[in-house]
């Protein structure tokens, strides 16, 4: 079965074309027939990068710069791709499926409506999402399409993790509570690394860092998710890379209540201007803000030492969570290509027997084990396969 997999978020759309029908029982990895990605750039022109099975690559530019139009090439060029394949079905990542969608639905249009209402908990991501499910449903008119939720993995959260300390009826009436987000790549995550040490999932206590430009903190027992720092929208938890994490309300009532900005400005600074690019003043990459730290750049250094301290305290909350650990996994941008960072988040831990092995560490790509022999906790690095995840996904659905 060929299925089509549309990533719309954003800043950045991502498709896949997975051809899995044989791979349902396990969790092999199963390239994509063909992908493609692009960074959506604000008036300037966009490029499209498309990568063949054989892992070769073209590129081409986005005839418009807007986001249907980029949305549209990329899917295009997708169906011109599939080498004689027809596509079965679309599966797509919704970011916010609200406290409703626990699992992948058919999309219709009373599903859109429900998307619709979900805006306002991620407006960015979900209007992105939609856009995408509507552009697709006119190329590939006669197609089902499948919306897989990023908030579904964190479902099973207990209700004393997931409710407020807020007036009771707000949760009950409003849906005020912690929903928690990439749970698509969580969920992968953790299965790969069952499956790299070769124990059922359901036996493992996890603690699955998905580290990018968003990041999240999943602790997993059982095969379950226990907790998460993501909140009722994509600020809460760590500090990321241009939002805040979280911190006191009290911040954000203050400046509303002294006029130093509208609620709206308010809303683009905490998840556009804070986190790493706030406390810097330079960048939310983590590469620039490094090599500014070694230039002795003083805010890139206390960009970074805050950043690592907010991974202590969030693993730390993990584990009493969980009651103990048995493995650690690294992903995203970030978890997978920074040393330094899975350095500097394993080293408060080793008490615990979390030991990093400096050249496993080191070198090597995703997807490795990187704990020293001795280590009583595995580290891993797992790469983000989020299109991949859909995939399968789709045809469990089906």
């Amino acid at each position: 079965m060929a299925i089509l997999v549309l990533n719309a978020g954003s800043t950045s759309v991502k498709a896949g074309l997975f051809d899995i029908v044989d791979h349902l029982g396990g969790n092999s990895l199963v390239e994509p027939v063909w992908s493609g990605q692009v960074s959506v750039a604000d008036h300037r022109t966009s490029t499209i990068t498309i990568t063949d099975a054989d892992g070769s690559r073209q590129s081409c530019l986005a005839e418009e710069n807007s986001f249907k139009a980029i949305v549209k090439k990329l899917l295009e060029l997708a169906e011109n791709g599939c080498s004689g394949r027809s596509v079965d079905i679309v599966g797509h990542r919704v970011v916010h499926g609200g406290a409703k969608y626990s699992s992948p639905v058919l999309v219709d249009e009373k599903v859109m409506i429900d998307l619709q209402s979900f805006v306002s908990l991620a407006p960015e991501h979900e209007l992105s999402n939609i856009s995408g499910i509507r552009i697709a449903g006119e190329l590939f008119e006669a197609l089902p399409q499948v919306a897989v939720f990023d908030t579904a993995f964190h479902q099973s959260v207990p209700e004393h993790h997931r409710v407020y300390a807020l007036p009771y009826d707000w949760y009950r009436d409003l849906g005020v509570r912690r929903y928690g987000f990439h749970g698509i790549s969580h969920h992968y995550c953790a299965t790969r690394v069952a499956e790299m040490l070769g124990k059922p999932l359901t036996e493992l206590r996890l603690v699955t860092c998905h580290l990018g430009g968003g990041a999240s903190l999943a602790a997993i027992s059982g095969g379950t998710c226990q907790m998460t720092t993501m909140g009722y929208t994509p600020l809460e938890g760590l500090i990321m890379s241009s939002r805040c994490g979280s911190i006191d309300t009290g911040i954000v009532l203050q400046m509303l209540i002294d006029e130093r900005c509208t609620a709206k400005e308010m809303l683009r600074i905490l998840n556009e201007e804070s986190g790493l690019k706030g406390v810097s003043g330079l960048s939310g990459d983590m590469r620039e803000i490094q090599a500014a730290a070694e230039r002795n750049n003083e805010r890139a250094k206390l960009a970074l030492a805050m950043y690592i301290a907010s991974l202590h305290k969030h693993i730390g909350a993990s584990l009493g969570v969980l009651g103990g650990i048995d493995a650690i996994a690294f992903t995203g941008g970030v978890g997978e290509n920074s040393d330094w960072v899975r350095t500097e988040a394993c080293k408060p831990f080793e008490f615990l027997g979390m030991q990093v092995d400096t050249e496993r560490n080191t070198n090597g790509r995703a997807d490795r084990i990187i704990s020293a022999d001795n280590a009583k906790v595995a580290t891993l690095v797992v790469k983000a396969r989020e299109e991949l995840a859909i995939a399968k996904e789709c045809l469990r659905f089906l």
